[in-house]
Order: C-alpha cells, then sequence, then structure tokens
C-alpha cells in the first residue's frame, strides 16, 4: 500500500490506495479458489442428489414388499405400482408408467426401477434400480 511518494520533488499528501500488482495477486487467488472450489461443489451435489435417489428407490422397494406380504395374506396380490405404495415429490418423479416400475422375484423380494422426471432435480439423468438392501443409480447423460 502506498501513503506518500514524491512527485516531481514534490511530496504528495498521503494518497492511500492499492498498487496494480496488489490488485493483481488477489483477483489470482481467487481464481485459483474457484478453480478449486467449483469442481468439488458440482461433485458434491451430483453425489447427493444420487444418494436422495438411491434413498427414494430403496424406500420404494421396502414398502413395495410390505405391500406384496399383505395382499398375499389377503390372497389379493395383484400389480403393485408404485404409487400403490409411496407418495414422492410430483416435482422429481413421476410415479405413473414406465417411468416408476415394480418387479417381484419368486420369494418376494421387489426390485424398483425408477427415472427422474423431465423438468425436476433428476431431469431424466439418472435412472435408479434398487431392491429394499441394495441399489445402483446409471447416470444416462455420461451413458
Amino acid at each position: 500500500m502506498i501513503k506518500n511518494r514524491e512527485r516531481d520533488g514534490k511530496k504528495m499528501k498521503n494518497k492511500r490506495g492499492f498498487t496494480l500488482v496488489e490488485l493483481l495477486a488477489v483477483i489470482v487467488i481467487l481464481g485459483i479458489i474457484l478453480l478449486i472450489a467449483v469442481p468439488k461443489i458440482t461433485s458434491t451435489i451430483s453425489n447427493a442428489t444420487e444418494a436422495s435417489m438411491i434413498s427414494s428407490a430403496k424406500m420404494l422397494a421396502a414398502s413395495a414388499e410390505r405391500e406384496y406380504t399383505v395382499r398375499q395374506t389377503l390372497s389379493n396380490a395383484t400389480a403393485i405400482t408404485c404409487a400403490d405404495v409411496a407418495t414422492l415429490s410430483a416435482n422429481d418423479y413421476d410415479l405413473t408408467g414406465t417411468n416408476c416400475t415394480i418387479t417381484f422375484d419368486g420369494s418376494g423380494v421387489a426390485t424398483v426401477k425408477l427415472i427422474g422426471k423431465t423438468g425436476g432435480k433428476f431431469a431424466g439423468k439418472y435412472i435408479c434400480t434398487a431392491t429394499r438392501l441394495t441399489a445402483t443409480v446409471q447416470t444416462t447423460a455420461c451413458a
């Protein structure tokens, strides 16, 4: 920082300010911080989105298995849909048609295939397949 300078042999009054070099150094440091932070933040958001979808799919699978057990007990084990077993955010999920399907193996273990709704936070980019114990997420944008 410059406090006093001489110009043409005369002393200038207390001019305060930052030099161009100091300002450029600050800008370079901020640029380096952004180069490090932005990819990390983007990665964290993507991981959180996938974790949210996995959680929803596992919850749907567990609920479907409970519903399957109840309907079998009542001798009414008809097709179970995602809308039968859960209510998820209408902004992010479409639980109708092929966007959310539930299938059962011979022992009643449910497998849920959940596709993110276009226009929601998943924007159709994620397809999650899950049972109540395991889940996989496919990012269709990368496939």
